[in-house]
C-alpha cells in the first residue's frame, strides 16, 4: 500500500526526457504546444476528461493527473498492450500537492462517482484512508468500485 509519500505517473519510456526537461503537462498543454509525445494513453476514455468540469473554466483535460496507487487498472492495461519494459512508473514527491490549484480525487476523476476536492492535507490522507483496503487488493471490478477507486 502506498504510504502517502509519493504520487505515481505513468508513462512511456520514450517520454522521461520531455517531462525532465519540462515536467508533467496537462494533455491540453501538450496539444497546445504541440509537444511530441508517445503516447500509452486510449484516446477515447481520455478524451471523456474534456468533459468533466473542475472549475468554471478548467476541465479534467487542464490538469495532469497522478495516481496513489502505480498498481492500478492504467497500468495493467498499458503493459498488455505494450511492451512492459517501455513503461516507466515514475515517483513523485507528494509536496507537489501544495502548489495552487492541486485536487484530489477519490477514483477515477472522469467517474461520476468519484469526489473531486481542492488540496489539503486533512483531505489528502482523508482519501488515502478510504482506500486502503483497494491498494492492497490484488484485483478490481467495476460491479464493487473498486476499478473506479484504484484509479484515484
Amino acid at each position: 500500500m502506498p504510504r502517502g509519500n509519493q504520487l505515481f505517473y505513468i508513462t512511456h519510456i520514450n517520454n522521461i526526457p520531455s517531462i525532465l526537461q519540462k515536467g508533467i503537462l496537462s494533455h491540453s498543454i501538450i496539444e497546445n504546444q504541440e509537444i511530441k509525445y508517445t503516447q500509452i494513453y486510449d484516446k477515447e476514455i481520455i478524451s471523456n476528461r474534456k468533459d468533466v468540469r473542475i472549475t468554471d473554466n478548467k476541465d479534467l483535460w487542464e490538469y495532469a493527473n497522478l495516481y496513489f496507487q502505480p498498481r492500478n487498472a492504467m497500468l495493467y492495461r498499458v503493459v498488455h498492450e505494450q511492451s512492459p519494459e517501455k513503461i516507466a512508473v515514475l515517483a513523485i514527491d507528494k509536496n507537489v500537492t501544495q502548489l495552487p490549484g492541486v485536487f484530489v480525487t477519490n477514483g477515477n476523476a472522469a467517474s461520476l462517482l468519484s469526489d473531486i476536492m481542492p488540496m489539503t492535507q486533512q483531505i489528502y490522507y482523508r482519501v488515502i484512508n478510504q482506500l486502503k483496503e483497494v491498494f492492497d487488493s490484488v484485483y478490481w471490478t467495476d460491479e464493487d468500485g473498486s476499478k473506479r477507486k484504484i484509479m484515484a
